[in-house]
């Protein structure tokens, strides 16, 4: 059974094999605090290193949402870990990218064809999130679409929300059929992220933040996952928008209201990233990451959590032979335990 698929032509075609799983109904959207997104970038996954040698024992206790990501165009998260994250009442999702510049030919084939196309490969995907028994994907548009010029008219929605660019139309058409066909097929807990990359315009310019450029794609998803590149200023500004969208502008498709106790903004849903590698970022790596959750913790939002998996990849060779020990640490350091009892 394939575990990950690399092109749009294996996904077009993809059919179930095997017996079904089962998603039991874990409600991430009615949480009302601040939450935690780890998303699994460790070692390009599907490997012994990532997989089988690293349970994350010591981040289940924190963690509110799991995202098991590699750069295969669509990764299906490996049976253990859609056992694990269950286990610890945390949803799971996999992870539908499309990067450079074979990602740019294949957003043509997935997006740009025809509505009906772009519909049928947004089905696809719940249908493997069912089959497989996980809870969502997250999106990564992390390549341009074409210019308007060469898009064919049959494939701009013509039911779009008012005001969106065509482009944006294109993406917010995708995104809002792969939440539908999930609630359907999984269940109305299925969860969407979408990844900050791609604007409005169809171009990929990283906004590290939530912006004019992208909130029609934080409008129609589950969470909104900013690039890690943030200052306080743009975490400011991201904050203030989330927080001025009521959690009941996106449907929701359980046959009960939320209850009393959901959250009545959408400010939980911005989840601002932080990278355990502190890439170009004003944090440093590791247990310096603290100074970013701690920024976040201040504005009330949620943390998306990139590559945990940094302390066994960068414990020191001294102590490998007991690298739980320094991948505790690194946990505690992170203070995440503090978001869930943010007031």
């Amino acid at each position: 059974m394939a575990r990950f698929l690399d092109s749009a032509g294996a996904l077009d075609s993809w059919k179930p094999e095997g017996p079904v799983a089962f998603s039991p109904a874990i409600l991430f959207r009615d949480i009302n605090r601040p939450r935690v997104v780890v998303c699994h970038d460790m070692c390009g996954g599907y490997n012994c290193d990532c997989d089988e040698n690293y349970p994350m024992n010591c981040g289940w206790d924190v963690t509110d949402a799991f995202v098991y990501f590699s750069h295969h165009r669509v990764t299906i998260p490996p049976p253990l870990w859609i056992r694990r994250s269950h286990q610890h009442g945390v949803p799971i999702l996999g992870t539908f990218i499309t990067e450079w510049q074979e990602g740019y030919r294949e957003n043509i084939l997935v997006f740009c064809k025809s509505t009906e196309v772009r519909r049928h490969y947004a089905r696809q995907l719940a249908a493997i999130a069912a089959h497989h028994g996980f809870d969502g994907w997250l999106v990564n548009i992390e390549a341009h679409l074409p210019p308007l010029a060469e898009i064919p008219q049959e494939a701009i929605p013509t039911d779009a929300p008012s005001g969106l660019t065509p482009h944006a139309a294109i993406v917010v058409d995708f995104l809002t059929t792969l939440r539908n066909e999930l609630h359907a097929r999984v269940g109305p807990h299925a969860l969407v992220f979408m990844y900050d990359s791609i604007t409005h315009g169809g171009r990929i310019q990283w906004q590290n933040g939530l912006t004019s450029e992208n909130m029609a794609f934080f409008s129609c998803t589950d969470g909104f996952a900013t690039n890690y590149c943030w200052d306080t200023n743009q975490l400011t500004l991201s904050t203030a928008l989330a927080a001025s969208t009521p959690a009941s502008s996106l449907p929701d498709h359980r046959p009960d209201p939320p209850p009393a106790s959901a959250p009545t903004d959408r400010r939980y849903d911005l989840l601002v990233g932080i990278d355990c590698f502190g890439r170009n970022t004003f944090y440093k790596e590791g247990a310096g990451c603290r100074e970013a959750v701690d920024q976040i913790l201040a504005t009330g939002t949620s943390v998306f959590l990139f590559a945990p998996g940094w302390a066994k990849e960068n414990c020191p060779k001294e102590r490998r032979e007991n690298w739980q020990l320094f991948d505790r640490e690194f946990w505690d350091a992170l203070g995440l335990c503090r978001v869930r009892t943010h007031q």
